[in-house]
């Protein structure tokens, strides 16, 4: 089994050692004529991606512990202000939104997602520990490294891919079909352990605030 539930996955999977908190993400979509056309996206500290019919796709806005679903004008005129610092070009477009008379203001739309992030910002892939059992042993595994602690066989976690689940989507795929078929790992141990779903309950066990 693997869970890949985002939110819900640390709830799924039982998990106790997994701190995981929501961050609210606007996008924005500028309609024909109200962006400098194009012809490849341009990703910085914000980003511009052409999409068909002349509309431009800029975002994102990174909002903490925010549950607002709702499009807010504030939101649209931060995302192009952020492009703006990469392409001045773009600095007109935030005319669209000072003028809510105008015709193409009611076009710029949106949508608004939540990404699921750790306290740390790595994502949680791989073979789950089994906490229960640690627990029990917490005592031993004071000082354990990460192959020291028992697992669940055949139970695996993909989520938590924060802003970057298209970078760590098929990396991570990959890493847990390697463990599931005892194959070598397509990443060296260190980065594997930076990911490792199990790596908050072995900092717990080492501070010693697991209670078997």
């Amino acid at each position: 089994m693997i869970v890949a539930s985002a939110h819900e996955a640390a709830r799924v999977a039982g998990l106790r050692h997994a701190p995981t908190r929501s961050i609210r993400g606007q996008l924005t979509l500028l309609p024909p004529g109200a962006a400098p056309s194009l012809s490849l996206p341009v990703i910085g500290e914000g980003y511009a991606i052409p999409l068909p019919d002349g509309v431009t796709l800029t975002g994102a806005t990174y909002e903490l512990d925010d549950v607002e679903t709702s499009l807010r004008p504030a939101g649209h005129l931060e995302n192009i202000e952020r492009v703006a610092q990469m392409l001045p070009a773009f600095a007109r477009s935030a005319a669209y939104l000072d003028h809510p008379d105008h015709a193409d203001a009611a076009a710029v739309t949106g949508r608004v997602a939540f990404r699921c992030v750790t306290s740390d910002r790595m994502p949680m892939i791989g073979n789950i520990a089994d906490e229960t059992l640690a627990a029990r042993d917490a005592e031993r595994l004071r000082g354990a490294w990460s192959l020291d602690l028992p697992r669940a066989p055949g139970f695996h976690s993909a989520f938590a891919y924060g802003s970057r689940g298209l970078v760590w989507a098929a990396l991570g795929a990959e890493l847990i079909a390697s463990q599931i078929e005892g194959e070598p790992w397509p990443l060296e141990r260190d980065l594997a352990e930076g990911i490792d779903p199990a790596r908050f309950l072995l900092r717990a066990l080492r501070q010693g605030s697991v209670v078997g």
